[in-house]
C-alpha cells in the first residue's frame, strides 16, 4: 500500500511538471511513433502518434507516464502496426554506451 502511495505521489509530480512547462517536441512529430511506460508498469504502450505538440502535452498531463519514447524513424501512419506504418526514413543516431569502457574514475 505504501508503494502505491509513492507511485501516486511521483505520478502527480510528473503531471504537475508537464502542466507547468513547455515541452520540446521532435522534428516532424506527426510522423513519429511514440511509446510510453506508466508508473508501476513493465510494458510499453506503443503505436501512438500526435498531430500537434498540444495533443502530446495533453496526453502527458492526463497520463503522467514514467517513460516517454519516440521513434527515430518517420512513418506515413505512425499509429499503425509495424507492417502498416509505411516507413519514410529515419534520423541517424549513435548510441555509445560508455559504461563498458574502463576509466580510472570508474571506481569512484
Amino acid at each position: 500500500m505504501a508503494a502505491e502511495r509513492e507511485l501516486q505521489f511521483i505520478s502527480e509530480r510528473f503531471r504537475e511538471f508537464y502542466a507547468e512547462r513547455s515541452i520540446e517536441t521532435p522534428r516532424e512529430m506527426e510522423r513519429r511513433e511514440f511509446g510510453f511506460i506508466p508508473f508501476g508498469a513493465k510494458m510499453m504502450f506503443r503505436h501512438i502518434s500526435f498531430s500537434t505538440p498540444e495533443a502530446l502535452r495533453r496526453y502527458l498531463i492526463e497520463n503522467a507516464p514514467a517513460h516517454v519514447y519516440y521513434s527515430s524513424a518517420y512513418y506515413e501512419n505512425p499509429e499503425a502496426e509495424m507492417e502498416r506504418k509505411g516507413w519514410l526514413g529515419a534520423d541517424l543516431i549513435f548510441d555509445i554506451d560508455a559504461d563498458h569502457i574502463e576509466t580510472p574514475c570508474k571506481a569512484e
